[in-house]
């Protein structure tokens, strides 16, 4: 994942937010972190959350993204066109129309 600032100047935010999010995607076994090799995501079958099967445990973590694209204009089209661009080559076979990377 990118770095802290890298997503914050991107998202025209403050570091900590960005930083805050990081830390609760960590706690709830999504990303890792590794000083030496930064934040990546979490080998699934590591984090072990029967929760997370549920679309509604993604709500909260999502909200921040589509209000973040909101106030930058982006229209709900064009998240939706950039989700399924981000879930290429990591659901290979769940993204619409079966693209993959």
């Amino acid at each position: 994942m990118p770095p802290v600032r890298q997503v914050a100047e991107a998202l025209d935010i403050a570091p900590g937010t960005v930083a805050r999010a990081y830390r609760e995607l960590e706690q709830e076994g999504i990303v890792a972190t590794d000083r030496a090799r930064g934040t990546r995501i979490a080998d699934r079958s590591a984090s072990g959350n029967a929760d997370a099967a549920e679309p509604g445990y993604l709500v909260p973590l999502l909200r921040p993204v589509a209000v973040g694209a909101y106030h930058l204009g982006i229209t709900a089209d064009q998240l939706r066109r950039a989700l399924e661009e981000a879930m290429r080559g990591v659901f290979q076979d769940d993204v619409p129309g079966g693209a993959t990377s």
